[in-house]
């Protein structure tokens, strides 16, 4: 039996999942601004209790390493390291707009998907279908949209009006600790030890 914890701290959702083996996956997460200190472990404690599990009995852990706000990461990876120091328990690192595209899936399975963070100024994180996660301006995300695609993330608002007629937009509940965990499951990250957990900022 498999039993995987899985965080998501990097914008302003503070998101924990659990995934055991058999059984759906049990989500804690609040979209409020600034509770991430506090909520996070609270969520964690939630969890673990529920399935009678203490974070020992963790096989691995799965967090959204960045891009991400400063904040938000460094909570994230400093709650990994706390709760498994001198333990051997697997670290997986994932993309951030990786599973944001996987949780986008989840309810557009075949739509093209633009998963983004806004980055503030005129620019955004963004993965687009097929590339690779990079920093990128406004307009030029625009001009790769086209009716039928979904936005996933934050930051769609800045976007022109015109380059969003027909496409869909998901906000932040495209962000989720279960798309961490879908990554995960689909082979998307290498494991890690926790010590050497390095979030990616902006």
């Amino acid at each position: 039996m498999s039993r995987i914890l899985c965080i998501e701290t990097a914008t302003e959702v503070c998101s924990v999942s659990l995934h055991v083996s058999g059984q759906a996956p049990v989500e804690r997460r609040s979209d409020a601004r600034g509770v991430h200190s506090e909520a996070l472990f609270r969520f964690i404690e939630e969890l673990l209790a529920s399935a009678s599990l203490r974070i020992r009995d963790i096989d691995a852990l799965a967090v959204s390493a960045g891009p991400g706000s400063y904040t938000g990461l460094r909570i994230g990876a400093s709650a990994v390291k706390g709760l498994l120091f001198g333990m051997e328990t697997p670290v997986h690192a994932v993309d951030t707009l990786q599973a944001i595209t996987a949780m986008a899936r989840r309810s557009h399975p075949h739509a093209r998907i633009h998963a983004m963070i806004d980055a503030r100024r005129q620019h955004a994180y963004a993965l687009s279908p097929g590339g690779t996660s990079r920093l990128i301006e406004l307009t030029e995300l625009a001009e790769t949209l086209r009716p039928g695609d979904v936005v996933a993330g934050t930051g769609a608002h800045r976007l022109p009006p015109e380059s969003m007629d027909g496409v869909i937009r998901m906000g932040t509940e495209a962000i989720s600790a279960i798309g961490v965990w879908d990554v995960l499951a689909a082979g998307g990250s290498q494991s890690i030890r926790a010590v050497d957990l390095e979030p990616l900022y902006f």
